[in-house]
C-alpha cells in the first residue's frame, strides 16, 4: 500500500528587508523625492554619459580619418613631385637633344659637349627652368656634376661634386630612379635621375631633377593643420547636435523618474502629459508603459483590498474548521491504534505458521532427494545385472565352445595317436629294409671281392649302400624315439583333456544356476524401480502440496506484513494530519494577522 501524505502548510513568513547597500548621498524634499541636481554639469547624468559615448567614438574616427587622410595626403603629393621631377627631366633632355644635333662626349679637362657645342658653363636654360618650376637641374658625367643650378647656401654652383655611387650604378643600366630623401651637399631633397642615352643607345651621363624636402614637408603639414581644424569643427559640431538631442530627451526621462517616484509614494491619480504620450520613440512608449502601470496598479490594490476582507472571512471559517476536524482525528485514532494491534498480532501469527510450513518443505525435500538416489542405485544395480546377464550368457557360449574345441583337440589326438602308430609300424618296416639292404650291401662286397679288380667299382657302390642303410637304421630308431616320446605326451594331453571335459561340464552347470539367480536378482531390481518411481511421484505430489501451501502462507504473510504496515502508514498518516491541523490553525491565524497588515499597506495607495 502506498503511504499517504497531507501537504504540509507552513506559517506565512513576513518578507524580510533588504539588506541596505552603500549609496551616495542624495539630497531628497519633504516628501522623500530626490532634489534634481540644477545649474552645473553632472557627469553621472544621462546627457554626459550620452555626450561620452557619442563624442569618443567622433573624436576617435575623427583622429582615424585625420590620420588617413595625412598619410594619402603626404603620399598623393610626393607621387605628384615625383611626377614633376620625371617631366621636368624628360623636357630638359628633349630640349637639349633638339638645341643641340651630336651625341653628348665628356672632353679632356672636363669640359661637356654636344655635337661639338661646348656644354659647360652653359646654364642658362636650366636657370630659366629654375626660376619657373624651382626646382634644380643638374647634368652628371662618370659621377660628378657638370652643369648644375645646385648651389652651396646661396653660395657658387657645386659643379664636381660626386653624386650618390649605388643611384648613378642604377642609371648606368638604363634604370630612371626616385629617392624621398637624400642628401645632397648636406641638404635633404626629393630628387630623380634619369639616364642620358647617345644615339648608339649607349648612357653617357644622367640629368638630376631635385626640389628641397623642406619644402614638401612645409606644403604637408600646411595641408595636416587644415585637415586637424577640419576634424576638430565637426566634432564640435557632432557633440553640440547630440547634447542637444540628449537635453530632449533627458526631460522626458524626468517627467518619467518623477511619474514613478509619485507611484512609489503610493499615489496612483497622477496626470500624464500629453506630449511625453505622444512621443513615438521608445522614450514614450517607456512614458506610456509608466501611466498604463499606474492605471494597473490602481485595480490590483482595489481588488487586493477587497480580497483582503475575504481573506479574513475565510480564515475565521478555516480556523473553525481546524480544530473540529482535530477533535474529530484523535477518535480515529485510538480506533486505528486498536487495528494496528490486531494486524501486527495476525502477522506474528502467519509469520510462525509460514516457518513451520517451510520446515516441513525442506524435510520433503530432503526425502526427495534420498528417494531419487536410491531410484539412482536401483538404476545402477539394474544396469549392473543386465551387464552381468550379458557376460555370464557369454561365458555360458565361451564354455560351449570350449567344450566342442576340448572334443575336437581329443579327436585330433587320437587320430594322431594312430597316425603315430602308424608312422611306428613303417619305421619298423624301414629298419627290416634298411638290415636287408645292408645284408645285400655286404654280399655285394664280397662278390666284388671275388671279381677282383673288375668289381672295386661294385665294391664303392656296395660300401655306399652299406652306409645308407646304416644311416636310414638310425634315423628310423630316431624317429622310433621321438614317436615313443609323443605317444606318452599324447597320453597325456588325452588324460588332460578329459579332465578338462569334466571342468567345463561342470562349469556350464554353475553357469546355468547362475543365470537362473540373475534372473531372480532382475525381477527384484525392477520391482525396487517401480515401487520407487511410485514414491518419488508421491513425494512430488507431496512437494506440490507444500510449495501451494507454503505460497498461500506467504501471501497470508504479506497481507499481514501489509495490514501492518499500512496500519503505521494510517497512524502515521493521521499523526501528520492531527499535526497539519494544528498548523492550519496556526496558518488561519497568522493569515487573519497578516490580512490586517495586507489592509494597512493597501492603505497607502491612494
Amino acid at each position: 500500500m502506498m503511504k499517504l501524505k497531507l501537504p504540509k502548510t507552513e506559517k506565512v513568513k513576513e518578507p524580510k528587508a533588504p539588506k541596505a547597500t552603500k549609496e551616495k548621498k542624495v539630497k531628497v524634499d519633504k516628501k522623500g523625492v530626490p532634489k534634481e541636481t540644477k545649474g552645473r554639469f553632472n557627469l553621472h547624468s544621462v546627457a554626459a554619459k550620452m555626450m561620452m559615448l557619442t563624442e569618443i567614438p567622433i573624436l576617435f574616427i575623427c583622429l582615424i580619418l585625420a590620420v588617413f587622410s595625412i598619410s594619402k595626403l603626404q603620399a598623393s603629393i610626393e607621387e605628384q613631385i615625383e611626377k614633376s621631377l620625371k617631366i621636368v627631366a624628360s623636357s630638359v633632355n628633349e630640349t637639349y637633344t633638339s638645341l643641340y644635333e651630336g651625341d653628348y662626349a665628356m672632353e679632356q679637362g672636363g669640359t661637356v659637349t654636344k655635337g661639338g657645342v661646348t656644354l659647360t658653363g652653359e646654364t642658362q636654360l636650366i636657370d630659366a627652368l629654375k626660376e619657373k618650376t624651382d626646382f634644380d637641374v643638374s647634368f652628371i658625367f662618370e659621377r660628378s656634376r657638370m652643369i648644375t643650378t645646385l648651389r652651396r647656401d646661396g653660395g657658387p654652383r657645386i659643379n664636381g661634386t660626386s653624386a650618390d655611387k649605388s643611384v648613378y650604378a642604377k642609371t648606368e643600366t638604363g634604370e630612371e630612379v626616385f629617392l624621398k630623401g637624400i642628401d645632397i651637399s648636406g641638404t635633404n631633397y626629393y630628387a630623380y635621375y634619369q639616364p642620358i642615352y647617345n644615339s648608339d643607345g649607349s648612357v653617357i651621363g644622367t640629368i638630376e631633377v631635385c626640389t628641397r624636402s623642406a619644402e614638401v614637408k612645409s606644403l604637408i603639414g600646411g595641408q595636416t593643420v587644415q585637415i586637424a581644424l577640419v576634424s576638430v569643427v565637426l566634432a564640435v559640431l557632432a557633440g553640440a547636435l547630440v547634447w542637444i538631442m540628449s537635453q530632449r530627451m533627458v526631460v522626458t526621462m524626468k517627467s518619467t523618474k518623477h511619474f514613478l517616484q509619485k507611484i512609489m509614494n503610493g499615489k496612483l491619480d497622477n496626470e500624464a502629459k500629453a506630449k511625453h504620450v505622444g512621443r513615438r520613440d521608445e522614450l514614450g512608449d517607456i512614458y506610456r508603459i509608466v501611466v498604463k502601470l499606474q492605471d494597473t496598479l490602481r485595480i490590483i490594490m482595489d481588488d487586493i483590498k477587497e480580497s483582503s476582507e475575504n481573506m479574513i472571512q475565510s480564515a475565521d471559517k478555516l480556523t473553525n474548521v481546524a480544530q473540529t476536524t482535530g477533535a474529530n482525528m484523535e477518535d480515529v485514532n485510538r480506533a486505528m491504534l486498536d487495528i494496528t494491534e490486531g494486524a501486527k498480532s495476525q502477522a506474528v501469527s502467519v509469520n510462525e505458521a509460514d516457518d513451520n510450513i517451510q520446515s516441513m518443505d525442506q524435510q520433503i525435500r530432503l526425502i526427495t532427494e534420498e528417494v531419487e538416489q536410491l531410484a539412482d542405485y536401483a538404476e545402477e544395480m539394474a544396469d549392473a545385472e543386465k551387464a552381468s546377464e550379458a557376460i555370464t550368457e557369454e561365458l555360458a557360449q565361451q564354455g560351449l565352445r570350449t567344450k566342442d574345441a576340448v572334443g575336437r583337440v581329443a579327436k585330433q589326438i587320437q587320430e594322431m595317436n594312430q597316425s603315430v602308430q602308424s608312422i611306428i609300424e613303417a619305421v619298423t618296416i624301414i629298419q627290416t629294409i634298411a638290415d636287408e639292404t645292408d645284408l645285400l650291401s655286404l654280399n655285394a662286397s664280397i662278390e666284388a671281392a671275388r671279381a677282383g679288380e673288375a668289381g672295386r667299382g661294385f665294391a664303392v657302390v656296395a660300401e655306399q649302400i652299406s652306409k645308407l642303410a646304416d644311416q636310414s637304421n638310425r634315423s628310423a630308431q630316431d624317429i622310433e624315439n621321438l614317436l615313443t616320446s609323443v605317444g606318452a605326451l599324447s597320453d597325456q594331453v588325452t588324460e588332460i583333456m578329459s579332465q578338462l571335459e569334466e571342468s567345463v561340464e561342470v562349469q556350464q552347470q554353475k553357469l546355468d544356476e547362475t543365470k537362473v539367480k540373475y534372473a531372480a536378482v532382475a525381477s527384484g531390481v525392477e520391482n525396487s524401480l517401480t515401487n520407487i518411481e511410485t514414491i518419488k511421484g508421491k513425494m512430488e505430489m507431496l512437494r506440490e502440496s507444500g510449495e501451494a501451501i507454503l505460497d498461500i502462507m506467504r501471501g497470508l504473510a504479506a497481507i499481514s506484513e501489509e495490514n501492518a504496515a499500512s496500519a503505521d502508514n494510517t497512524l502515521e498518516v493521521f499523526g501528520e494530519v492531527n499535526e497539519t491541523m494544528g498548523e492550519l490553525n496556526t496558518s488561519s491565524m497568522d493569515l487573519v494577522e497578516l490580512a490586517d497588515k495586507l489592509q494597512e499597506a493597501v492603505a497607502v495607495f491612494k
